[in-house]
């Protein structure tokens, strides 16, 4: 094995982990804003008590991690291929531009985006049958990952675990390329920088790529609960008389009716999702990284 081969397994192998590990902290902060995400109700300080109080009270405290094991199996292969693909494509594409500042921020937005688009759609369907279990409240159609595979491609064929897909790779192209950009940047500009400075690093990329990519986070949310959250809570995806049916129809249709805080929808929650989930996963991965590069 080649040592860029070497390599690449340790970031495979130490991004994996930080992901898992990120994903199941910030877990309880998903599920919450998947429940508004995916429906009309309208997001505020009040609603959120009363939504945190509602899993509480109605489903348990365990239920705030409702989807999490399909959400790590996803996210291991996920956050591995983001940062292989990353380091991989910024090797790749650095020969072809000149290497000054301006350049080697393209170079690091486009291998983001490069990065995070691969992921996502190698490992989606896991995403799918993850956020279905979060929404399921007052019934459930699926009483697993196993089962939700199994009914959706029995009840709705294979195209459906990729429903909403469109907007997750424009979101995630934009997402990814912002977080990796600025986190690069930054750690290449501040060589020695702390565990500390590290984790703030991660964080500041994690809100600005949010910021941005928001919205096609919120139109996938709706098009993955449309004909499903209906038939195990009480909400409901989109209003009487719509029939959204693509990117551009939900951002009207969530525009017309909600506004621009419909398209931001939970964005609150994500102020204190994303610094700690980015911070996290970027911390734990440079440790776990650095420690497998010394051990083997």
């Amino acid at each position: 094995m080649s040592r860029s081969d070497y390599d690449s397994v340790l970031k495979f192998i130490s991004g994996g982990c930080a992901g898992m590990i990120a994903k199941t902290a910030v877990a309880p902060i998903d599920r919450v804003k998947f429940l508004f995400m995916g429906t009309i109700r309208k997001f505020n300080i009040r609603s959120m008590k009363l939504e945190l109080n509602r899993i509480l009270l109605e489903e348990g405290f365990r239920s705030f991690w409702k989807g999490n094991l399909a959400q790590i199996i996803r996210v291991f292969p996920y956050s591995g291929l983001q940062f292989t693909v990353y380091a991989r494509a910024e090797a790749l594409l650095r020969p072809y531009f000149p290497s000054d500042y301006y350049w080697n921020g393209i170079i690091k937005f486009m291998s983001g985006s490069l990065a995070g688009t691969t992921a996502v759609m190698l490992t989606y369907p896991f995403d799918v049958i993850r956020t279905r279990l979060a929404y399921q409240t007052t019934s459930r159609l699926y009483n697993g990952i196993t089962h939700g595979f199994y009914t959706m491609l029995r009840d709705e064929g294979i195209n459906s675990l990729f429903k909403g897909i469109t907007p997750t790779i424009l979101g995630v192209g934009i997402y990814g390329g912002i977080t990796f950009s600025i986190f690069f940047t930054l750690k290449n500009t501040f060589v020695d920088a702390s565990k500390t400075e590290i984790f703030l690093f991660g964080s500041f990329a994690g809100l600005a790529g949010q910021i941005i990519s928001y919205p096609f986070d919120v139109v996938r949310k709706r098009m993955l609960a449309k004909g499903f959250i209906e038939q195990v809570s009480l909400f409901q995806s989109s209003f009487k008389d719509e029939h959204p049916n693509s990117v551009w129809s939900y951002l009207k249709m969530i525009y017309r009716y909600e506004g621009v805080k419909g398209l931001m929808k939970g964005v609150t929650l994500n102020f204190i999702k994303a610094p700690i989930m980015l911070g996290t996963v970027h911390l734990v991965n440079d440790i776990i990284h650095k420690h497998l590069n010394e051990e083997y």
